[in-house]
């Protein structure tokens, strides 16, 4: 269909990048020339209404004058459907086939639909599973290939774009979306440290904290001091994510690009300066850095092996630390844990996800979608094992399965086990 699989982000020497990006029926365009010192923008347009009637032909005045380079789009974070994930980029070769095999257990999209990449997590053991429909990307893809002629180099979400937005000097930095018309209600927000992504799509109301240095993508909030991010910074971002942080993703149907190491931009300055003999030093600490990170593939690579293959490998892995946290609270305190979570879990109707679950000894906070939300509070209420329910943050409707995403809480019952 598009040519994304297996391309390369381009060398050091810079290049140019044409970044297409989806504002709600629009499509944005950016030309993207990249440098040493990272990258700048210029807008070529806008194509409104893209996929209405006379799109075709806006799109090939757009693009036709847009020029040669790597051709990039993304497409609105509402699109995915994310789930957290014990696997990391360096396992993704080996891995994604299994994913994909048993995606109908990790996200509300059929294995022969699923579009998917991921974004690792630092500070942690695995990252998030991203997946968006192909047959939503689809007409998209397909407009944007015939009116520059050209094949699709890679496909992004905006959670991937925001990694090239050049964060990496804030040790903590927020990235709030509010989303295209409100999709998700008051919004969600992505922890990055260093520009990469520690947490990515916590639910996020009006007045929660933001960290210094966040961005916001869309309008900002009344009461929000953030630096305000357009959707051309971000074409720009997207353009950018895989020279930045190249490792640390997979886009969507790719396979992982090559990571870029800090020293990588100065050696390349060097070089064109004429300095072809370099001291000890950066040179050194270039080599140490570049062998540190052959080495962490190398060992990541090597523990993907060692892991026994099977098509419920990553359900297995999530279903043993429930298990494992159940047992560490069991331990601590006098009540059962493993009741609570099965009275949790089966509060979720048929066709139902459940993205994360934490329970305390007092309490039960619970992440998912289901036909409808209500359902599961009715559910949750009706157990023996908690009381109180309520939902903690506005219902959303998912783009993907349409079905409403919740945030519900409730308290933990005597009878349950709690205190």
């Amino acid at each position: 269909m598009w040519g994304g699989k297996g391309r390369r982000y381009p060398d050091l020497m810079g290049g140019t990048t044409i970044s297409a990006i989806i504002e709600g029926d629009d499509l944005r365009v950016v030309r993207v020339r990249e440098g040493l010192m990272g990258g700048r923008g210029e807008s070529i347009g806008v194509i409104e209404s893209a996929l209405g009637p006379g799109g075709a032909e806006r799109a090939r005045a757009v693009l036709g004058r847009a020029g040669g380079g790597r051709l990039v789009l993304t497409v609105p974070s509402e699109w995915a459907a994310v789930r957290a994930i014990s696997m990391r980029c360096a396992q993704w070769r080996e891995g994604a086939g299994e994913v994909r095999r048993s995606v109908g257990g990790l996200l509300p999209l059929g294995s022969d639909d699923a579009m998917l990449g991921l974004i690792e997590s630092v500070g942690g053991g695995g990252g998030y599973l991203i997946g968006v429909s192909a047959a939503q990307v689809r007409p998209w893809a397909e407009m944007v290939e015939r009116a520059s002629g050209k094949k699709i180099d890679a496909l992004m979400t905006r959670h991937m774009a925001m990694l090239g937005l050049g964060l990496q000097d804030h040790e903590r930095a927020d990235v709030l979306e509010m989303g295209d018309g409100g999709g998700w209600g008051g919004g969600v927000v992505h922890r990055l440290s260093h520009g990469l992504v520690e947490r990515l799509g916590e639910p996020w109301g009006e007045g929660d904290a933001l960290a210094d240095g966040s961005v916001v993508i869309g309008a900002a909030p009344a009461g929000v001091r953030a630096r305000v991010i357009g959707a051309e910074e971000l074409a720009v971002g997207a353009a950018l994510a895989g020279r930045v942080a190249g490792g640390s993703f997979v886009a969507l149907d790719a396979e992982p690009a090559r990571a870029w190491g800090k020293w990588m931009m100065p050696i390349g300055a060097l070089a064109v300066a004429g300095a072809l003999f370099v001291g000890g030093g950066v040179w050194h600490e270039a080599r140490l850095e570049r062998a540190s990170q052959r080495l962490d593939a190398r060992i990541a690579q090597i523990g993907a092996e060692v892991e026994a293959v099977s098509d419920v490998r990553d359900e297995a892995l999530a279903t043993m630390a429930l298990i494992e946290m159940a047992r560490k609270e069991a331990a601590a305190s006098s009540g059962k844990m493993l009741p609570a979570l099965v009275s949790a879990l089966e509060s979720v109707p048929s066709g139902g996800f459940v993205y994360s679950v934490e329970i305390s000894r007092d309490r039960l906070l619970m992440r998912g979608e289901a036909g409808r939300a209500g359902d599961v509070v009715r559910g949750i209420e009706d157990s023996a094992s908690f009381e109180g329910a309520k939902l903690v943050s506005p219902v959303t409707t998912s783009r993907v399965s349409g079905g409403e995403v919740f945030d519900v809480a409730a308290d933990r019952t005597k009878a349950g086990g709690g205190r």
